[in-house]
């Protein structure tokens, strides 16, 4: 027999992980798609009560991140993310509460939304810095691979099910349902050994020791500056005016959620080809995966066939998967593992630095050229798009191989 408390053994502790991981993942899948159609339904076709939520969800994280590799690396992994985990039930429980007592004002929304973005914050570097502690050096891609592949299943499931959950027994039970799922993710996580921390040194310390290492490691600032220019612009384009798209050409709420399913669809296909694939250059292919962003973002606004979205959400979440798992295990295998938690805050803190500036965006066009005009708009961000991870890939590829390996 099992005593209480224990695992059977035959299930290892990244088995284990990956399980914490795919509870959470449909929680974070689930979550924004039950968000988005409660402030379309309070706003009807504007976007500006989303782009307000997500700018205050992108500032929560932000402020987060900004300590959260100090406070990692300080902390142990396993009851920080049990503790995140929980507190994400509560912020969708509130929703939940809210939602069916009738009284859900918009402040609140943002309210939560900000919060949300707080937890995300703190646990983002948690979990990238737990799989170089569970697996030997040379098994980080085929474990990053086999991590975002199961994820990535559940982020396929999870955007539909929403979507259906919406359409059949309404926005309240929803989101309880998704506070359920994150407290089953901090139940798994609790059966995790206990995770080895560095000894702790001075918290500012720790701060100015992650930004500086940031810093000196060009190839990883590089990347992660352009990953803030993307991430605007997905923000504005995809994000935002998505939901509100969908709402205008028919295709509602259980349409947004095939489409994120399809993007996550890309993201297993690419997961499951980029964890078995190695490249002489991995962190170039790995930007030049970014391109694929720009599929949707066109799409979106060439087209009011559902098919073609989802089939250039296929895309791009391919693309996000060749840069996820080569970019992240090269900096496992290169970055050590005492400072692993502070520059993947750092580098969080930067792609996410000027996301609140897209959402900001995204509502300052919509107001400027009106819906005809937003198709435009969204094509010249995917230009960008596509000429920002095109320079930048060149580039890496014009550097010699000790610069990150």
């Amino acid at each position: 027999m099992t005593p209480a408390g224990v695992p059977p053994a035959r299930i290892s502790p990244l088995g284990l992980f990956v399980f914490a991981r795919v509870c959470a993942a449909a929680g974070a899948s689930a979550g924004p798609v039950v968000v988005a159609f409660v402030c379309v339904s309070l706003d009807g076709e504007s976007g500006q009560l989303l782009a307000r939520a997500l700018g205050a969800q992108v500032v929560g994280q932000l402020v987060s991140t900004f300590v959260s590799g100090a406070v990692v690396d300080r902390s142990a992994r396993r009851t920080l993310m049990q503790v995140c985990y929980v507190a994400q039930a509560v912020v969708f429980a509130t929703y939940a509460a809210l939602l069916w007592a009738g009284q859900l004002p918009r402040p609140a929304i943002v309210a939560l939304a900000g919060c949300g973005g707080v937890i995300s914050g703190l646990v983002g570097p948690a979990l990238q810095s737990v799989v170089p502690q569970l697996v030997p050096a040379e098994e980080l891609v085929r474990a990053n691979g086999r991590l975002r592949t199961t994820v990535s299943v559940a982020s396929v499931v999870a955007p539909a099910v929403a979507g259906g959950l919406l359409h059949r027994v309404g926005m309240s039970l929803s989101a309880a349902v998704v506070a359920a799922v994150f407290v089953a993710a901090s139940v798994v996580v609790s059966f995790l050994p206990p995770l080895p921390r560095p000894e702790a040194r001075h918290f500012l310390r720790e701060l100015v020791a992650g930004w500086v290492l940031f810093a000196r490691t060009r190839w990883f600032a590089v990347v992660s500056v352009s990953c803030a220019v993307i991430n605007v612009l997905w923000a504005a384009v995809y994000a935002t005016w998505g939901p509100v798209r969908a709402v205008a050409v028919g295709w509602g709420a259980a349409g947004w959620g095939v489409i994120g399913s399809c993007f996550a669809a890309g993201l297993i296909v690419g997961a499951s080809i980029f964890g078995r694939v190695s490249f002489r250059h991995p962190v170039s292919a790995a930007v030049l995966g970014q391109v694929g962003k720009a599929a949707p973002m066109v799409a979106l606004f060439l087209s009011d066939e559902l098919w073609v979205v989802a089939a250039a959400a296929v895309v791009a979440g391919i693309g996000l998967e060749c840069f996820v798992i080569h970019f992240t295990s090269t900096a496992q295998a290169v970055i050590p593992h005492a400072d692993q938690g502070k520059v993947f805050a750092v580098d969080a803190f930067v792609g996410l630095s000027l996301m609140p500036v897209g959402y900001w965006m995204a509502g300052a066009v919509e107001r400027t050229v009106g819906p005809a005009g937003m198709g435009a708009a969204a094509v010249v961000a995917a230009a960008v798009v596509v000429a920002v991870a095109g320079a930048v890939g060149w580039w890496l590829r014009r550097q010699p191989a000790a610069a990150h390996t």
